[in-house]
């Protein structure tokens, strides 16, 4: 059975209202909550200290965080308050290679970072997901 052509377009209409809808009512919800802007918890830059690892930790879910790793050697971001070592593969495990930056979805509301004593990095926690380098998902401000 073949739908009408405007029907359709009514059903497209109402979808698209109800997720834009959906996504404000979101933002109001964070903002309310938590005080977030944009959906940016923090951006900054941080330097490992010397038990070489870093732990951000929030009272919102970290959708991802996009790491820039200025450093000469690899990080670990993991999911979750620090193990005390950086996990070498597993669930919410994911290494950065010197020199580089990436998106990381994270789905929880802590993370941490490990690296090498005195190595800098920079990093942006946003409370939704990203599509992987150079493709972000509403980045658009900072923090309040």
């Amino acid at each position: 059975m073949k739908m009408d052509p405007e029907l359709r377009a009514l059903i497209d209409g109402l979808a698209q209202q109800l997720s834009h809808d959906l996504t404000s009512l979101t933002q109001t919800t964070e903002r309310l909550t938590n005080g977030i802007r944009n959906h940016v918890l923090e951006v900054g830059t941080r330097t490992f200290p010397t038990e070489g690892f870093i732990v951000r930790e929030y009272g919102a879910t970290v959708g991802s965080v996009v790491v820039h790793n200025f450093g000469e050697s690899l990080v670990t971001v993991a999911a979750g308050l620090s193990a005390g070592v950086a996990p070498r593969e597993g669930v919410g495990v994911y290494r950065i290679s010197p020199g580089t930056w990436e998106a990381v979805n994270i789905g929880a509301r802590a993370f941490t970072l490990y690296g090498t004593a005195g190595q800098v990095v920079s990093l942006q926690s946003l409370t939704v997901g990203t599509t992987g380098a150079g493709g972000l998902l509403a980045v658009d401000g900072g923090a309040p």
